[in-house]
């Protein structure tokens, strides 16, 4: 090992210690965050069935951005961890002056786009009353990519450091801070305003975001252990070298997660070609899967930092054995999902389906089958995911984004479409394409992996090589 990644854990044993360390967090994060949607949804669903609609159509325009967003600021992460790695203390302030800067430039046609929501909707189809009450919505939402993707920077920046558990501790304040704003928001609680409604749901998103990024700022501007970054020094000055390199490794990242979103939501549409019951259950199932997917999710972010870190010091070992480690944990950690869902999977939707609804029977029945697909394919699903994670470690993301397009749509939307309908597998054959698309993904990105770490000039190729800025 190099004399710049000494500080860094050897050893199968505290290389899986660091890797967990890192991930846990994480993943607890993106459970808090599904809280707070989850919050949301029960509490618009008390104003209504077509303000309820109305949001998540709304939500569902505002999700493909944020997608976006937390592709693009991975290379936050990897870049910092980079840089720490390499021993650039300056480079991991540059890193994160210029994700600021570029968050709030990629915010901005965000922000265009979904103040134009109801006309997007309309578009793609939608019923325009029910658009028309989206856009009541999205009228506050539109705001938010604005304190969203600055609070990416500062996550992804801390996790680089590998400061993890106080951004989780503080995302999970969001839930009641969330509870307690959409109350007063949405109906009227404290009588300090008068009942909004669906958009007081968006002012209160509004409202915690801004909270979270000042508390993220404040803390990461004053504890100690990051004194040394001056992370505030020179914000003002323009770094292109470094704005450059963040966004080319960010929008290959950010389109990916854009195409996996695609793929599943193409999978929406063709279960609503086939039938009602079966896009319910395709819902609820994939709701359950999404609740599983944060560990592998977890695991993609420290795969990228771990790996980051490694690059930087341009230590070829050491990458080599965190992403055998990390695809060690994967496969541990999603076989044992598989196999949950596999057993489980008639109880799981028995939680979301009540007995007393209507053709009860027939909706756990028929999602229980979805669901014991899901856990054939949750291995690559988990794969694929921490595989990319791994390649953004390197830099690696336009490769990755290829890969994307062709295993997630021509192959995952492409095979499903073939499986319901022309071979005639129905709810089935679409689950079954999307096994395919991920297991394509999951191959392709593991042989990149393998491919760009045979020797250091292919692994470290596309790190950045820039003079830093006076």
């Amino acid at each position: 090992m190099s004399a710049r990644t000494q500080h860094l854990e050897t050893g199968a044993r505290g290389e899986t210690r660091a890797m967990l360390r890192l991930a846990w967090p994480l993943a607890a994060s993106m459970l808090a965050i599904i809280l707070v949607e989850t919050t949301d949804v029960l509490m618009i669903a008390r104003l209504g069935e077509e303000q309820l609609a109305a949001g998540a159509l709304g939500f569902n325009l505002f999700i493909l951005f944020l997608l976006f967003g937390v592709g693009a600021s991975s290379a936050v992460s990897g870049l910092s961890a980079q840089a720490l790695g390499a021993g650039d203390e300056a480079g991991v302030r540059r890193t994160f002056r210029q994700g600021l800067w570029l968050a709030l430039l990629a915010a901005a046609p965000c922000a265009a786009a979904l103040s134009q929501g109801d006309r997007i909707l309309i578009a793609l189809g939608q019923d325009p009353q029910l658009s028309a009450l989206a856009q009541t919505y999205l009228d506050y939402m539109a705001w938010v990519p604005f304190p969203i993707f600055l609070i990416l920077v500062l996550r992804n920046t801390m996790a680089a450091l590998e400061c993890v558990r106080t951004p989780m501790l503080m995302t999970f304040a969001l839930v009641p801070l969330n509870i307690l704003f959409n109350w007063i928001f949405m109906f009227g609680g404290l009588g300090l305003v008068a009942p909004m409604g669906l958009p007081g749901a968006g002012l209160g998103t509004l409202v915690i975001e801004g909270a979270g990024l000042l508390a993220l700022l404040l803390y990461m501007t004053r504890a100690k252990r990051f004194r040394r970054f001056e992370f505030l020094k020179n914000l003002h000055r323009p770094d292109w070298p470094r704005f450059r390199s963040l966004a080319r490794v960010g929008a290959p990242a950010g389109g990916l997660a854009v195409l996996e979103h695609a793929m599943f939501l193409s999978a929406a549409l063709l279960m609503g070609w086939i039938g009602t019951r079966e896009l319910a259950a395709y819902h609820i199932a994939i709701q359950i899967c999404s609740i599983l997917f944060v560990a592998p999710f977890a695991l993609a972010q420290a795969a990228t930092i771990r790996i980051g870190q490694a690059a930087g010091g341009r230590d070829l070992a050491a990458v080599r054995a965190r992403g055998r480690t990390v695809l060690g944990l994967t496969v541990l950690v999603m076989g044992a999902a598989g196999v949950g869902l596999w057993v489980w999977a008639e109880a799981l939707m028995r939680l979301f389906v009540g007995g007393e609804q209507t053709n009860a029977a027939e909706l756990i029945a028929l999602g229980a089958g979805y669901l014991a697909i899901a856990a054939l394919f949750q291995l690559v699903d988990g794969l694929q995911i921490v595989a990319c994670g791994a390649l953004r470690g390197l830099n690696d993301t336009m490769a990755a984004f290829w890969l994307g397009l062709v295993g997630y749509i021509a192959a995952g939307s492409g095979f499903a479409y073939l499986f319901a309908f022309p071979l005639g597998w129905g709810g089935a054959g679409v689950w079954w394409g999307l096994a395919v698309g991920l297991a394509i993904v999951a191959a392709l990105a593991l042989l990149r992996f393998h491919l760009m770490t045979r020797d250091a000039a292919h692994a470290f190729r596309r790190l950045m090589q820039e003079a830093p800025p006076s």
